[in-house]
């Protein structure tokens, strides 16, 4: 086993940095904050959408695959999941349509409404290729996986600049350079479908329903999930104002886009194996994956997270502008929450997966959600932003808490968290904070290059110190 097991996805994991990177350094520049608030409100209610519309089917296609190629019926896994792909995306066209139509007639002006086209066309076609991508993932064949995706979001970014810049679409730009390359991508990979035999007439009724009964949870979790993370930029719109959702969208974009990448890449490697040893040898086997996959997660999130804080000013001063410096307060409290996050999502969260019990998911959101919103009508008004952050942060720690304790009583086989590797990431991320303190700051963006390899470098050396993750274990077998 390699040492790390998202080295397979390396290269998307840094097309994936840059790319959120340029994007919010881009698009800061060419938006005022206001602007690129309305833009961010229109993110986060495309990504709601689609984990109502298209959640569960995502994760069933991911969850499934891996039975469906043991027993011999591929054609009808992607028949079954052709025909409901095609059903899940006429009705969000229906609901597009609808939802245009109530805010033409509510007398909304016209950014939001072409808000509303962009983020519709965007919403389906990503959808769509999303649904790609889990086949891709679920079969193993992560080279098509990363070149896909890597070129979505290269071909994403370069058609939203040129659209900013060549139109006068202002913050729609962006989505529909995501629509645009969503289609173009789909037109490319529909061989897909193809390659498993799938034909939407040959859909099966019970395979569907298998479908539904596993995904319809993750789908409500997902919801819960986005609102938690999300939903405070409503709330930050409705108690301060959109330029306000701007700056906080810039702290969580320079924040939560690296960590996701993370946590989203040792997932991608894990969870089709840990699927995989599930179906041919049982909970042990795949709990073990699980086990080393926690080992791996700390050595990798907790200095990122770490790393972010300290250096914050400099990021946002560099990336984001000037207008935007405000944002960086914020910072270490998005890092502490999205870390929180990403182990609720990513850890916590796996067990229910593997056993099929999706269910129990949807209520471990619902006192993390009530949390947030009590913490945020409280603590925005008197705090700003950074009482934002903290309404998160805690939400995500109680939801964490919340997935393991009834992990622990739903499943003999307990949800691994050795301490041994926690302890050893914790002192090696401190010896780096240690060296990146003791240093003066380095200017501009050759000082801050300068900073992160100083620390990257440093982090190895204690690393390697308290031997995390075995590393030097490799070292011995790399002779």
């Amino acid at each position: 086993m390699k040492p790390f097991l998202f080295s397979s996805y390396l290269g998307l994991n840094l097309v994936q940095a840059v790319a959120a990177f340029g994007m919010v350094a881009i698009f800061t520049r060419l938006l005022p904050p206001e602007a690129y608030g309305r833009y961010v409100l229109a993110l986060a209610s495309l990504n709601l959408v689609m984990a109502v519309t298209h959640g569960w089917l995502h994760s069933a296609m991911g969850r499934f695959y891996a039975k469906a190629r043991q027993e011999g019926t591929l054609a009808r896994y992607g028949s079954t999941g052709l025909a409901a792909l095609l059903l899940a995306s006429g009705l969000t066209i229906v609901l597009w349509l609808l939802g245009h139509a109530g805010m033409h007639q509510a007398g909304q002006d016209a950014s939001w409404e072409a808000l509303l086209w962009a983020a519709g066309a965007a919403l389906v076609l990503r959808a769509i290729f999303q649904t790609h991508l889990e086949i891709h993932r679920a079969a193993g064949r992560s080279t098509r996986y990363v070149l896909l995706e890597g070129a979505h979001l290269l071909v994403s970014l370069a058609l939203s600049v040129g659209l900013l810049l060549a139109t006068p679409l202002r913050e729609s730009a962006p989505l529909w350079g995501l629509a645009l390359a969503s289609g173009i991508l789909v037109v490319y990979d529909g061989s897909v479908w193809h390659r498993l035999g799938a034909h939407p007439t040959q859909a099966d009724r019970q395979e569907w329903l298998s479908y539904w009964r596993f995904g319809w949870p993750i789908s409500l979790s997902l919801l819960l999930s986005q609102l938690l993370a999300n939903g405070d930029r409503y709330l930050v719109s409705w108690l301060l104002d959109n330029a306000s959702v701007g700056l906080y969208a810039v702290a969580y974009a320079l924040v939560d886009r690296p960590m996701g990448i993370l946590f989203n890449s040792l997932a991608m490697a894990t969870l089709p194996r840990a699927f995989a040893a599930m179906e041919q040898q049982g909970p042990e086997a795949a709990t073990a994956i699980l086990a080393h996959n926690w080992e791996n997660q700390w050595a990798v999130t907790l200095p990122a997270a770490a790393g972010l804080s300290l250096l914050a000013r400099p990021l946002v001063t560099l990336l984001a502008g000037h207008d935007f410096a405000a944002a960086a307060q914020v910072i270490p409290w998005v890092a502490a929450g999205t870390l929180a996050q990403g182990f609720m999502l990513h850890h916590a969260a796996h067990l229910f997966l593997l056993h099929n019990r999706t269910a129990p998911l949807v209520w471990t959101n619902l006192a993390p959600l009530a949390v947030n919103v009590g913490l945020n009508l409280w603590l925005i008004p008197t705090m700003g932003l950074t009482g934002a952050a903290i309404a998160t942060c805690f939400s995500y720690l109680l939801g964490l808490l919340v997935r393991i304790l009834l992990a622990d009583q739903l499943f003999t086989t307990p949800l691994p968290r050795p301490w041994k590797p926690v302890f050893k990431a914790i002192c090696a991320t401190a010896g780096m904070c240690v060296v990146l303190l003791g240093i003066p700051d380095w200017p501009g963006a050759p000082g801050l290059a300068g900073t992160i390899l100083l620390g990257v470098f440093s982090y190895a050396l204690f690393g390697w110190l308290v031997n995390l993750a075995g590393c030097r274990h490799w070292s011995l077998s790399s002779k």
